[in-house]
């Protein structure tokens, strides 16, 4: 697959270059965190209740920023260095990523190109860190876990909370140079995508993004056929969650 046009537009006489992408919707389909939380309960390395679960994803459609903490709660009580442990058994025994390939490839030729990649997430950034693996990403931005003074968990964040404008001003904190390219799919992606000085790409976009980005006159990649956006399927409950991963939930 060849690389898309629109990608001769970017300058690159600037030293450092950076290219920014939306992680859960832009690169691939489903949100790395809640699935961790999910095989967390699946294997009862955490307690969840079905009725907080349920609150979560009802937050989670009408504010996401408050969701966004609220889904860090989940975490709380754990030691850190039992949280990493627990991730690279995820990563390594159960998580199979399904790659939107187009933005991929365009992840890998902007890394050869000498541009610096970061994945922003709304999620904590904690478990998206062992992507850098698996492709070149030099930085992961999103949420970071609150710690006590023996290193647990607190179920809190502390500094931005990255999600909406919270992630461009997270970018921000960290990066003061030009931000060349940005990707993102979901709605509150459209501040992450408003650094973009010369090329903003929204991917598979969620409809609202879409018709903004079209009045902005950014890229756009279509949604295929008629399949929805990424990460806007009907909400399940816990248990049925559990169920099609094949975790059972009979103890509850």
């Amino acid at each position: 697959m060849g690389t898309p046009a629109f990608l001769a537009r970017i300058k690159q006489q600037d030293e450092p270059r950076l290219a920014v992408f939306n992680a859960e919707g832009t690169l691939w389909p489903i949100d790395i965190a809640d699935e961790l939380v999910l095989w967390m309960v699946g294997t009862e390395r955490i307690r969840v209740q079905s009725a907080r679960w349920a609150e979560y994803r009802r937050v989670l459609l009408s504010n996401p920023s408050t969701a966004a903490r609220y889904r860090m709660t989940f975490f709380a009580g754990l030691k850190g260095i039992d949280l990493k442990r627990h991730i690279a058994t995820f990563w390594n025994n159960h998580l199979r990523l399904d790659w939107y390939e187009e933005p991929v490839d365009v992840l890998r030729h902007l890394a050869s190109e000498g541009f610096n990649v970061w994945l922003v997430t709304s999620g904590p950034a904690e478990p998206l860190l062992p992507i850098r693996d698996l492709l070149p990403v030099s930085c992961v931005v999103g949420n970071d876990f609150a710690v006590d003074q023996n290193g647990v968990l607190t179920g809190g964040h502390v500094g931005i909370n990255c999600v909406g404008l919270g992630k461009a001003r997270k970018v921000q904190t960290l990066w003061s140079g030009p931000v060349q390219f940005a990707a993102g799919s979901q709605l509150h992606d459209e501040p992450l995508l408003r650094l973009a000085r010369d090329v903003a790409w929204a991917v598979y976009p969620h409809p609202a993004l879409a018709a903004i980005a079209r009045a902005a006159g950014w890229e756009v990649l279509p949604v295929p056929g008629n399949k929805p956006p990424g990460l806007t399927r009907r909400w399940l409950t816990l248990e049925e969650e559990l169920e099609i991963r094949g975790l059972d939930l009979d103890r509850r």
